[in-house]
């Protein structure tokens, strides 16, 4: 019995330590917004450039959640046909690739 309880302990506290780190690596982007696209394929790649700047401490797969607040107009609407539908089975390099098509 004293053993589950032990076990308990350290897992509550591995819990709330990761909780805690995860916290404190994502809370700067907190505050900062992604830059808006609007799906001019001139400005496509500066557009991605800086986007990755401002979610380079999101791992990629959390990347693509700030994604779909960030795009407008035509963007938005090839997003909602085209991506959406498959966004969780796609990486984030494969994202950006069909971007820049």
């Amino acid at each position: 019995m004293k053993t589950d309880n032990l076990q308990e302990t350290i897992s509550a506290s591995i819990a709330k330590s990761l909780a805690n780190l995860t916290q404190s690596v994502l809370s700067p982007l907190a505050n900062v917004a992604p830059p808006k696209f609007s799906g001019d394929k001139n400005q496509v790649v500066d557009w991605l450039d800086q986007f990755e700047q401002i979610t380079h401490v999101h791992p990629d797969g959390l990347k693509k959640k700030p994604l779909a607040i960030s795009l407008t107009h035509s963007a938005r609407s090839w997003y909602i046909d085209d991506l959406e539908p498959i966004i969780d089975t796609l990486t984030w390099k494969e994202v950006k690739t069909r971007m820049l098509q």
